[in-house]
């Protein structure tokens, strides 16, 4: 019985508290400036005193409930005047006058009502954030969106609610979606977003799970190192933030970052880490930040060319190309022969000069070929090669020079006939013998050069190449194999040789004309240093970039 009337107490004192409570709550929607300011400071004072009030007899009402239903009611009544009492506290402490040392520090107000210091100023607009569902971000989203609109007692509930309708994207609208709109709506849809995404051991395995998956560098560049260093840091602190315990990762994290690196930065870190007594993962970002910095500075050098003189007013401003000729002796990948369908001319080819003459005229025509060269792109009246037949010197060519002999004359002496045939056939064993033939002798413009390989006799050409030393930007010395074209005008440097040695590139403008090639364009040169493996020998040279020099060689297999 004596406990009984005790809780009877215990719900009186209670009621009479929470009614007290009840006319703070009227005060503050009743609230006046010019009324009631000097009345809140006593009501702060009496708000703590019936805090405690309430306190004290709550939970002696809690500790002595025994039955289920009773402490399910006794927590609502807590949460409820919890929530009651704080709303009205922090009514009342924004209504109290500001302190005199921050007022001193208040920009003074002009006759105008704008503050003194900001006038002419605009400051920019605050963008609230959006979250689209991305659990990764929901930390972020969450302490923005709670600091500006949540806890912000100058807005209403329903602005709030139209604000996190605009805030959310994707999944998270559509999980709100449902909810009316209304000021009673929006607690319910902000605990429906917080319920969902506030799972702390989801967080930490989707972080996790972030790092593991965290790319691996393409290329080394201050642009992808800063981008792999972020992420990668940014998901180590909002697990710190979870509560991991990251501090003790640090072996771990070193290792999952270092497998993400470029093999350039990871031998620079190896070769650094082998100097520390100790190798932590915060040691690993130092040297990364420091790497950035320097990766950034040896970009600026590359990319800072001076200005280009302006040329006079009385020339184009157009560009043209420069033309140079480099002609390695390999086999054009375009040559076809129509005879045989092997890799060489038509006049090289041993099946078609075997040929009866009647075969080889059909031939011809039916590939529609000029009869004094056999190229296929014009007739033999528009044939511009200064060689003719080198039997009666008439524009065909010497292979079927049968086709076009007097009959009479060819059966009065047909021994000159033989004779001539042999003579021709003598001479055309005689070209294919030599390994390399300038293009001057056949009819090409005189500021033109160029060499070709031979074709279709079944021999394989050994062209000259020397392993030499090339220098990078660094100062490095790295083997390489230079091709010797002693018909190439320019030298020239494969694009991937080029970007091993990190050379600063120099913008022209130069066409490269090839044996049986389209013209190539040269849009970059570098300049470095060649030595000699065995000798004190060393010259700088210019090189022009290509994306290759030669195709793969050798062609077949050699034995």
């Amino acid at each position: 019985m004596a406990d009984e009337r005790r809780k009877q107490v215990l719900i009186s004192r209670r009621t009479t508290l929470l009614a007290s409570l009840g006319r703070a709550e009227q005060f503050m929607t009743q609230y006046q400036e010019e009324r009631d300011k000097l009345e809140v400071d006593l009501r702060l004072e009496n708000l703590d005193v019936l805090w405690q009030g309430l306190e004290e007899a709550q939970t002696e009402l809690e500790d002595t409930e025994e039955e289920n239903e009773g402490m399910v009611r006794n927590l609502t009544y807590r949460s409820n005047f919890e929530s009651q009492l704080f709303k009205i506290k922090a009514f009342l402490r924004s209504k109290l006058p500001a302190p005199i040392s921050m007022q001193a520090n208040l920009p003074q107000i002009t006759a105008t009502g704008a503050p003194s210091t900001l006038k002419g100023l605009k400051l920019p607009t605050i963008s609230l954030p959006e979250f689209s569902g991305d659990y990764k971000d929901w930390l972020a989203f969450h302490d923005t969106f709670l600091a500006l609109i949540h806890t912000n007692l100058e807005v209403a509930d329903i602005q709030k609610f139209h604000y996190l309708r605009a805030a959310v994207k994707g999944e998270a609208a559509q999980l709100i979606e449902s909810i009316g709109i209304s000021a009673a709506n929006y607690q319910l849809a902000w605990d429906a977003l917080v319920n969902r995404y506030a799972n702390e051991y989801l967080l930490r395995k989707r972080h996790v799970q972030a790092l593991l998956d965290c790319p691996t560098m393409k290329r080394e560049s201050a642009s992808a190192l800063h981008a792999i260093v972020d992420d990668f840091e940014r998901h180590v602190k909002i697990l710190g933030q979870l509560g991991e315990p990251v501090e003790a990762w640090s072996t771990m994290l070193e290792h999952i970052l270092c497998t993400r690196l470029h093999d350039d930065t990871l031998k620079a870190w190896e070769d650094y880490a082998s100097t520390l007594d100790t190798v932590t993962y915060k040691h690993l970002v130092e040297f990364l930040q420091r790497r950035m910095r320097v990766l950034e500075s040896i970009s600026v050098n590359q990319h800072h060319q001076p200005e280009p003189a302006q040329p006079p007013a009385s020339f184009s401003k157009r560009s043209f190309p420069m033309k140079v000729s480099s002609h390695a002796a390999v086999e054009s990948p375009s040559l076809k022969c129509y005879a045989c369908d092997q890799r060489h001319l038509l006049i090289k080819c041993y099946k078609f000069e075997k040929l009866p003459i009647s075969e080889k005229m059909s031939l011809i025509n039916s590939k529609r070929l000029c009869l004094n060269c056999f190229r296929n792109d014009h007739l033999a009246r528009n044939c511009n090669s200064k060689y003719s037949c080198k039997v009666c010197q008439k524009r065909h060519h010497s292979l079927i020079h049968a086709a076009y002999v007097d009959h009479s004359n060819h059966a009065a002496t047909p021994s000159s006939s033989s004779a001539s045939t042999s003579s021709v056939q003598t001479n055309v064993a005689t070209t294919e013998s030599v390994p390399l033939v300038s293009a001057s002798t056949i009819a090409e413009p005189e500021n033109q050069v160029c060499s070709v390989p031979m074709q279709g006799c079944g021999r394989n050409v050994f062209m000259l190449t020397v392993v030499l030393k090339v220098v990078d930007c660094y100062g490095q010395e790295h083997l390489a194999r230079a091709l010797l074209d002693c018909a190439s005008q320019p030298n020239i440097i494969s694009e991937n040789m080029a970007q091993i040695l990190r050379l600063p590139r120099s913008k022209v403008n130069v066409l490269i004309h090839g044996v049986g090639e389209k013209p190539q364009q040269a849009r970059n040169s570098v300049r470095t240093q060649i030595r000699s493996r065995k000798e004190e020998f060393a010259i700088n040279v210019d090189f022009l970039v290509l994306k290759s020099v030669i195709p793969k060689l050798p062609t077949r297999c050699i034995s």
